[in-house]
């Protein structure tokens, strides 16, 4: 008996890892020649009649296959395989294209391939067809899923922030015929509010509803918080020093809620100290290294002194050690499992450590 012939070895190769490997088609295409040699699971994905494994094993035109792909990917792939030819022996390559199938049924297919050469040293293309229609269409399908999800969330977003200003609103009307000592109270819980609503307003705006650009949202929040306070005192320059960092819905709340209370307290304190002028107040967000993110608030104003220290009804609105307001800072900061440090060597500084 004759050995078999090279085309019928490699058509028996084929055979083997087809049985193993269920829908993938594999084949043997002659650039030179213009023929090709496959599996039949080639021509089941084009939705060709069944062949047999004989006829499988036969040499038939390309243009046979090749009349099957749209012209736009046809020319796709004919630059694909000129690459490859520059390149030279060795090649690989990933292409995506469709395929019409004779009843008029548009396919995806994933096309591998390798240029290698043949027996006799004829530069030949072998590769592998998978067809992903049916996983493109899911991947399509998911992706409008999560298309509507973030554009509901937006909207939930964006009502949370507009029920938040409204709430902010009324407290701010309420202190305006309140006392003194209640007027404190109700503007500052209308500025805690307020710290919240922005981080919403922040996830309506921002292309992926779940992340907040703190850096971003710092710039824009402390412009807020310093303009408000200039419109009933004296000018307080602030300036924010800000590395980009996104961090998640669940950190960027309390991390306003601390900036708001860490602001509130040196614009306030600053005013104190500086009345014949203006105070400055530095903001810095910065990586410090083993995955941390580094919040800082300063006032060099208080050199040598301890601002963190009210006496009366501003106890309950400062950082004095049983104030409010450090206990709202130490409160939030732990359900980020953040670090705070309060520093009064040289002014005023509170570093807030967490992780990015």
């Amino acid at each position: 008996m004759s050995n078999p012939s090279p085309v019928a070895q490699q058509q028996a190769f084929f055979q083997r890892i087809a049985g193993s490997v269920a829908g993938i088609a594999f084949w043997q295409h002659n650039p030179v020649e213009r023929t090709i040699i496959r599996t039949k699971e080639l021509d089941a994905i084009c939705g060709l009649p069944d062949i047999t494994e004989d006829e499988a094993a036969k040499p038939i035109p390309d243009d046979f296959y090749v009349a099957l792909v749209p012209l736009e990917d046809q020319e796709l792939l004919a630059r694909t395989g000129q690459d490859m030819m520059a390149e030279g022996v060795g090649a690989l390559r990933e292409v995506e294209h469709r395929i019409i199938r004779p009843d008029g049924e548009e396919r995806v297919v994933m096309v591998r391939e390798e240029l290698t050469t043949d027996d006799v040293g004829v530069p030949v293309f072998r590769g592998s067809t998978l067809d992903v229609t049916d996983i493109r269409a899911k991947e399509l399908h998911l992706d409008r899923l999560i298309e509507q999800k973030n554009i509901l969330l937006g909207e939930v977003n964006h009502r949370v922030k507009n029920s938040l200003q409204l709430v902010s609103s009324i407290l701010s009307l309420q202190a305006r015929s309140a006392d003194e000592a209640l007027k404190d109270c109700l503007l500052s819980a209308a500025g805690r509010v307020h710290a919240i609503s922005a981080v919403h307003a922040s996830f309506y705006q921002g292309p992926e509803s779940q992340l907040v650009d703190i850096s971003a949202h710092l710039r824009s929040f402390c412009r807020q918080l310093c303009d408000s306070f200039c419109r009933s005192n004296h000018v307080v320059r602030v300036d924010v020093i800000a590395e980009k960092v996104f961090v998640h819905a669940d950190v960027a709340v309390p991390l306003s809620v601390i900036v708001n209370e860490l602001m509130s307290n040196a614009m306030r304190h600053g005013q104190a100290d500086n009345t014949g002028g203006g105070s400055k107040i530095e903001v810095r967000l910065s990586r410090s290294g083993q995955g941390k993110v580094c919040l800082s608030v300063s006032n060099s104003t208080h050199a040598g002194e301890t601002p963190l220290h009210a006496t009366g009804q501003d106890e309950a609105n400062t950082l004095s050690t049983n104030g409010l307001g450090l206990q709202l800072v130490k409160i939030v900061a732990q359900q980020i499992g953040a670090d705070v440090d309060v520093n009064t060597d040289a002014g005023w500084r509170t570093d807030v450590v967490f992780d990015s």
